[in-house]
């Protein structure tokens, strides 16, 4: 069971800069409509995950100056050694964060391009990405994220290769087993396997 009291929150991730490339992507690439009866399932998230009571005074510090309210703290889900939370802001907006181990490795407060849980946007991923100069596309380090009631597994396309394929859980998936090859990108899927948004993924070209 996750216990607050052995995070350690951080703020930044630490990476050599010219060897890596952590990325948190938000921004919904494309977005296939599924039937009608399905929609009010992409528009809300059952899972309201477990209060977090026990942070020290310096942890709700950290908290507060992320924009983070500690008293709203909630655990999805545990799993591998990673955490998917969720929290409201001291604006009253909606925070997203996962923790790894002891340390928060990303925090986010405020509001997406479109609402979410929508059908626009039914999936917020935060997967930790690696890139070395020159690759096109990133490898997936830890794959996690949010999901919405409608989507029931996330698949991750590779530049070669067969695709793999990860559930969704109490509105979360996580899985730091990804196959370490090229992905150009992660795809939300319904029951059916039918695709309800996808996250392109491209390392940006030098400059």
């Amino acid at each position: 069971m996750f216990r607050a009291r052995q995070l350690v929150p951080r703020l930044l991730v630490e990476l050599p800069r010219t060897l890596l490339i952590v990325l948190g992507s938000l921004a919904l690439a494309a977005c296939v409509e599924g039937q009608e009866s399905a929609h009010g399932r992409l528009e809300r998230i059952s899972n309201r995950g477990e209060p977090v009571r026990e942070l020290s005074s310096a942890q709700r510090a950290i908290l507060r100056r992320a924009t983070v309210d500690p008293a709203t703290l909630r655990l999805l889900r545990q799993h591998q050694g990673l955490g998917v939370l969720t929290a409201r802001s001291l604006r009253d907006e909606p925070c997203y964060l996962n923790a790894s181990g002891s340390r928060f490795g990303f925090i986010a407060c405020g509001q997406t391009r479109h609402r979410f849980p929508s059908r626009e946007l039914p999936m917020i991923d935060f997967s930790s990405l690696v890139a070395r100069p020159g690759d096109a596309h990133p490898r997936i380090r830890a794959l996690m994220g949010i999901a919405a009631d409608g989507v029931s597994r996330v698949a991750v396309h590779f530049a070669r290769g067969p695709s793999y394929f990860v559930p969704v859980v109490a509105n979360t998936y996580i899985d730091r087993r990804v196959p370490a090859r090229p992905a150009r990108e992660i795809v939300a899927l319904d029951s059916a396997r039918r695709a309800l948004a996808s996250f392109p993924l491209q390392v940006p070209a030098a400059k």
